[in-house]
C-alpha cells in the first residue's frame, strides 16, 4: 500500500468539540427558510397587482340612451349601445354600468316617428380610462307628440 491510499475522515465538530445537533437546527431552518420565502412571494404579488400598467379594453353592454331637449315629444322607444373603454385592470374593475351615460339629442326633432340620432358617452369625473367608442354612434329613436 501506499502512504496516499489511507484517507481518514474527521469530523469538524468531533475535533472542536462541539456538540452534533444539525438535524434540529436543518429542520428549523428549512421552516424559517420557507415562510420567508412565502412572506417575499406575496409581498412581490401584492406589488405585482398594484403596478400593473398593463392596459385592457372592457365592454359595457345594454348601456341605455338617455335622450335630452326633447320638450314637445315623449320617447315610446330608444336603443342602447355597447360602449368600450381602456384602462388599467384595476380602473376598469371600479366603473359600473350605472356609472356611463350615454345621451342623444332630441333639440333637432321636428316631428313624431322615428329619427336617429347621435349619442355621446359621458365618463364620471374622476375615471382613468379612455373611450375607445361604442357599437353605434346614432341610434333609432321613436318620438309621440306630448
Amino acid at each position: 500500500m501506499d502512504k496516499f491510499s489511507k484517507t481518514t475522515e474527521i469530523d469538524i465538530s468531533d475535533a472542536m468539540g462541539m456538540e452534533d445537533d444539525t438535524p434540529k437546527k436543518s429542520i428549523k431552518w428549512k421552516v424559517i427558510a420557507i415562510i420567508m420565502s412565502v412572506i417575499v412571494a406575496i409581498c412581490i404579488w401584492l406589488y405585482v397587482m398594484q403596478t400593473d400598467t398593463t392596459l385592457y379594453d372592457r365592454e359595457y353592454k345594454n348601456i341605455p340612451v338617455t335622450v335630452v331637449n326633447a320638450t314637445d315629444y315623449e320617447v315610446t322607444s330608444c336603443q342602447t349601445v355597447t360602449v368600450k373603454l381602456r384602462g388599467m385592470k384595476s380602473t376598469l374593475a371600479d366603473i359600473k354600468k350605472s356609472d356611463i351615460v350615454v345621451r342623444a339629442d332630441a333639440s333637432s326633432v321636428t316631428s313624431e316617428g322615428e329619427a336617429e340620432l347621435h349619442v355621446e358617452c359621458i365618463l364620471p369625473d374622476n375615471t382613468i380610462a379612455t373611450f375607445e367608442g361604442m357599437s353605434s354612434d346614432t341610434v333609432k329613436v321613436t318620438f309621440v307628440k306630448k
